[in-house]
């Protein structure tokens, strides 16, 4: 399933749906596109996918795209979101 417009604003719980769906069935991808200066990073807008959700942090691993510069990391959903 291809969520292109989620509710608007996207909410906690929504998120953790779509993370727990994709990161826990076969077939499924999660891409998120966010603004690389809320997390402290440097540059623009940005998408990468996200590999992995650990409930008990409530963050995501993102395996960012820009390999050469960031290393995969976990964020929290809230501040992702």
């Amino acid at each position: 399933q291809m969520v292109q417009n989620p509710p608007s604003p996207m909410t906690n719980n929504h998120a953790i749906d779509a993370t727990n769906t994709t990161t826990t069935t076969n077939g499924g991808y999660l891409v998120v596109s966010f603004e690389r200066a809320s997390l402290s990073q440097t540059g623009g807008g940005h998408f990468s996918p996200i590999a992995a959700y650990h409930p008990q942090t409530d963050s995501v691993l993102v395996l960012d795209v820009a390999r050469f510069k960031y290393s995969p990391y976990w964020v929290s959903l809230a501040d992702l979101y």
